[in-house]
């Protein structure tokens, strides 16, 4: 569906009939049939001033591409308005097509096809996050663009989402590392784990099952550098069973 504004402008009547309420408006698309023989718009307000309407115009058979608009009101009187035209856009209808590719980049476009493979396809909408490596940016303010390409060779709007890196931290060590389960209980009041004095911390985090409750839980893991600094809190959905009577 086309939706069109209909302006402050429509109200200005011939033969100076400007103060006279509106009784009635139409538009047409792209062909004007004549004054009184375009398609109604409903709710116009009976006052001789309307900042702005809004009203539906289906798109059913127009082409895709731009498309004009016309607008008109009518006084009490039976005086027209001049007639408003409005340039508008009608998208092409989503076919459904399978995306097989798609790609982002950092900053600069290098060309459709270009960028850094996603590893997301098989479906005609995507909303699944994509995971970009840190390759080729810089610290401070950064645009990461991706975009996705159909089966049938079209792609998608590249979309932009601005993003800051923070610069390396050469010189901090892990103080401490914390876990804890399902509720945060606060930072630095989560378990702590014995994986601490390294830059980064690729171990496995060992944590008691005290507090797991039977089904799913999600363990939370986050740590701290020397500079106090702390990290994301990481999360791991478990799936916790009961145990079979008479074992512990």
């Amino acid at each position: 569906m086309l939706r069109a504004i209909f302006l402050a402008g429509t109200c200005l009547a011939v033969l100076g009939a400007c103060a006279q309420n509106m009784a009635a408006g139409e538009y047409w698309v792209d062909t004007d049939p004549g004054w009184g023989q375009g398609s109604p718009i409903n709710g116009i307000p009976a006052q001789p001033d309307v900042s702005a309407q809004q009203f539906t115009a289906p798109t059913a058979g127009l082409a895709p591409g731009l498309h004009i608009v016309g607008i008109r009101t009518k006084d009490a009187s039976g005086h027209w308005s001049l007639t408003n035209t409005t340039p508008v856009h009608v998208d092409a209808p989503l076919d459904g097509a399978e995306i097989v590719h798609t790609e982002y980049f950092w900053n600069s476009d290098s060309g459709w096809g270009t960028g850094t493979d996603a590893s997301i396809n098989g479906s005609p909408d995507i909303v699944d996050a994509v995971t970009a490596s840190l390759s080729g940016t810089t610290p401070g303010m950064n645009n990461l663009f991706v975009r996705s390409k159909d089966i049938n060779g079209h792609w998608s709007q590249t979309n932009s989402y601005p993003v800051y890196v923070d610069p390396p931290d050469t010189d901090a060590a892990i103080a401490r590392t914390e876990y804890f389960w399902n509720t945060d209980p606060g930072w630095g009041q989560g378990s702590s784990t014995a994986l601490a004095g390294q830059s980064e911390v690729n171990n496995a985090v060992a944590a008691s099952s005290a507090d797991v409750v039977t089904g799913l839980n999600n363990l939370f893991v986050r740590s701290m550098d020397t500079h106090g600094h702390w990290s994301l809190t990481n999360a791991v959905p478990l799936y916790a069973e009961a145990s079979p009577s008479g074992r512990s």
